[in-house]
């Protein structure tokens, strides 16, 4: 909800499309075999953007005020597929870690900078591209040159 329409708003359906296939493809599933939980700020765009047929869809509406419950049935989650989100991010690392779960994140971080320029996401990650424009002179830099 918070980069909706911003700079930073750039996982677009495709993203998430190709992002649950290749997380069906490693772990040999098939659409049926999955429940989606979708953690969000609203519930629109995910019902109008991420369509599977046959799959059980939960969703979790969050906010501020339920950000530490929304954050705890998070990490109960086997796998995860982020966003360039930071809180999300913080769910997927205990995951990664603690339950040894597969990890897709977008090859893109906050200004649409490369994650090839930064270490943000750790070995295991699977990286799924955005089909984005690299913005090679983020606004951080600018002031810098």
């Amino acid at each position: 909800g918070d980069q909706k329409n911003g700079i930073v708003d750039f996982c677009d359906k495709d993203y998430f499309k190709r992002s649950i296939d290749k997380l069906l493809y490693k772990k040999n599933l098939s659409l049926n075999d999955i429940e989606l939980v979708i953690f969000c700020e609203e519930i629109e765009w995910p019902k109008k953007n991420i369509s599977l047929n046959g799959v059980s869809v939960k969703y979790i509406i969050g906010d501020d005020e339920t950000a530490t419950s929304d954050f705890k049935q998070m990490i109960n989650c086997e796998h995860m597929i982020i966003p360039n989100s930071y809180f999300s991010w913080w769910a997927a690392a205990y995951i990664s870690y603690i339950s040894k779960g597969i990890i897709i994140c977008p090859d893109l971080w906050w200004d649409r900078v490369s994650v090839s320029n930064f270490n943000i996401y750790p070995k295991d990650w699977l990286i799924v591209k955005t089909n984005v424009e690299e913005n090679k002179f983020p606004e951080y830099l600018k002031n810098s040159l």
